[in-house]
């Protein structure tokens, strides 16, 4: 049956993308509605029960929310406060080595040799200049490569930006930018335990080991969020509960719990969408925060697409391989109280972590996996909700197709964590754990990716996720994505909300 209700966009989606771009949508007095088949806004952020805690389904740490998306969205004014905007790191190496540091932050990191520590401010001031770039990069929708006029203009301001950069270190950034960030930390550094530490800001919820092609655009995309990893105070659900009061102040309406079963396409443009009790909820513009494999191949169908763009979606990159797992404790007494309030990592060093990857590239669990430990409780006394705390682990190399992947990684980090703090496992009264592929079944995001798509220079920018794609539109009129999938990528940045809402905006497609 069809509705009474028309709109003049349907997003589909409520995780932090699609609600960021409902909002600039509504701001420009768009009606807009947001459909999502959770009872929950956030998406991997959304809340789910843990023992006597409520947490987040997959998200870990904010790691670059868009600080100009949440001015726009007066997030501030919605409720959205931070319990720390930087988490700096203690990254633990062989023999009880441990060493400190924040990619936010100017300090060098200790303890270092002394050659080391000289060598420091040079190159954190260059990659972060190197990062400015791609920090400007990230905010744009790319320009046509084609294109005259306003397309011309912005090609001009990137080569600009660029050769602001100066001849030598614009020189060096074309040099590294396609290469591993092993080589660049190799002919740097001489300590194995600070290079292991900041490769795992390069490869941390990628497909990528340190001596991986486009680590270096990893790396330098981690810095051009800010380098920090944050906590909203009252955990990640905290962000989706913003977005949502913000959206609602623009007057969004949200149906939650209802999914969509296909846009609906009459004309060869987007019509509406119907939902899976059948209803057709009408709409001129239905952008989609779903991958773009799953937007293409299943909302908008394969019929309405030519083959060479479903052949290209179907090879998309993004599989996952970073599985989230938590502890329920029921203290946390006796345990060094200083580094329960930090990023723990154990680094090693860049081989510890090549090796650690090479067994998921044929399929395997690392027996050895890269681990990030945090325990948002001692962090934000506010998520401590009953008398247990929470300690949460990524783990990564945990490949979404391997075999009883979630007890696996369980084990693995068991060991990592252990060598970290030893006794924590004995405060374990219940697990929790989420694999790729959980995330896949649970959220639609095919490939249980956070991204959606690997970064990568051929999945970046104009090339992200398939050049054809790269300005958020799909080739049937009227319909549009702005998931993680879409340029800058994900995390949790909400650029690509705000990138495609321009897009939308700009076409002028009104009803």
């Amino acid at each position: 049956m069809s509705t009474k209700h028309r709109y003049d966009a349907i997003v589909v989606g409520a995780g932090h993308n699609g609600m960021v771009c409902a909002y600039y949508l509504a701001r420009a007095r768009r009606r807009v509605l947001v459909v999502d088949a959770a009872d929950a806004v956030g998406g991997a952020a959304r809340p789910v029960g843990f023992g006597d805690l409520t947490v987040p389904f997959a998200a870990h740490l904010d790691y670059g929310f868009s600080r100009r998306v949440a001015d726009d969205m007066e997030l501030a004014r919605h409720g959205l406060a931070w319990a720390s905007n930087d988490i700096a790191g203690t990254a633990f190496g062989e023999n009880g080595a441990r060493l400190e540091w924040s990619l936010a932050r100017d300090d060098t990191p200790s303890p270092l040799p002394a050659r080391d520590a000289g060598r420091w401010p040079a190159f954190r001031q260059r990659m972060a200049r190197f990062a400015s770039v791609i920090e400007d990069i990230a905010g744009r929708v790319p320009p046509c490569l084609r294109g005259d006029g306003a397309d011309a203009r912005a090609w001009l301001a990137i080569a600009w930006r660029l050769r602001r950069l100066g001849a030598e270190d614009m020189r060096e950034f074309l040099r590294i930018g396609a290469i591993n960030i092993f080589d660049v930390l190799e002919e740097t550094f001489d300590d194995r335990l600070l290079k292991g530490a900041l490769a795992t800001e390069a490869v941390l919820g990628h497909g990528l080991a340190p001596r991986s092609p486009n680590s270096v655009l990893t790396f330098l995309m981690r810095m051009a969020s800010g380098g920090a990893a944050a906590l909203p105070r009252g955990g990640m659900t905290a962000l989706g509960e913003a977005l949502r009061s913000a959206c609602a102040a623009r007057g969004v309406e949200f149906r939650l719990g209802t999914a969509v079963k296909r846009i609906v396409i009459e004309n060869d443009r987007a019509a509406g969408v119907e939902l899976d009790d059948g209803e057709i909820v009408s709409s001129s513009d239905v952008v989609s925060s779903a991958d773009a494999r799953t937007t293409g191949l299943d909302l908008i169908g394969a019929a309405h697409l030519d083959t060479g763009l479903v052949r290209r979606l179907c090879n998309v990159r993004g599989n996952g391989c970073t599985a989230r797992v938590d502890l329920l404790l029921d203290d946390v007494g006796g345990l060094e109280r200083d580094l329960l309030v930090r990023r723990l990592l154990y680094a090693g060093d860049m081989d510890t972590l090549e090796r650690a990857f090479n067994d998921s590239k044929y399929g395997n669990v690392s027996s050895e996996p890269l681990v990030e430990l945090v325990f948002p409780t001692v962090i934000d006394p506010a998520q401590k909700t009953g008398r247990h705390h929470l300690a949460t682990a990524l783990v990564q190399y945990v490949p979404r197709t391997a075999d009883d992947a979630g007890e696996r990684a369980l084990d693995a980090a068991r060991g990592v964590i252990g060598r970290m703090l030893p006794g924590l496992f004995e405060r374990v009264v219940d697990t929790r754990t989420v694999t790729p592929a959980d995330v896949e079944n649970a959220t639609g995001i095919h490939g249980g990716h956070w991204h959606h798509a690997e970064i990568a220079l051929d999945q970046f920018f104009m090339l992200r996720p398939v050049p054809s794609l790269a300005r958020y539109a799909m080739p049937v009129a009227g319909t549009w994505l702005c998931g993680a999938a879409m340029h800058p990528g994900g995390g949790i940045s909400g650029l690509p909300g705000r990138n495609a809402a321009a897009q939308v905006i700009a076409s002028g497609g009104r009803p």
